[in-house]
């Protein structure tokens, strides 16, 4: 899990994760972690929050679902990469 985010993640970039275990030690590698407790019901703390990932993610798996029936391993980069373009876009 460190590798891939230091891979995407530029160093000293803020990170809101959940409580989930590998995400409590990146914080050693050069990010402000700031988490929420889901296990607790805590879903929102201060502006630390992880819904509107969480929502992104749920509308990527709708939309491939509904509009591409399925993806398949090869293709799937290139899906997300169109649907971030798009969520983006958006904004």
């Amino acid at each position: 899990m460190h590798r891939i985010i230091q891979e995407n993640i530029k160093q000293g970039a803020t990170v809101m994760s959940d409580e989930y275990r590998p995400y409590r030690s990146i914080h050693t590698l050069g990010y402000d972690s700031q988490r929420v407790n889901h296990g607790a019901n805590q879903y929102v703390k201060g502006n630390v929050s992880t819904n509107a990932l969480e929502g992104t993610w749920a509308h990527l798996k709708l939309s491939i679902q509904a509009i591409y029936v399925g993806v398949s391993q090869k293709h799937l980069q290139k899906y997300c990469a169109e649907f971030s373009f798009v969520t983006t876009a958006e904004q």
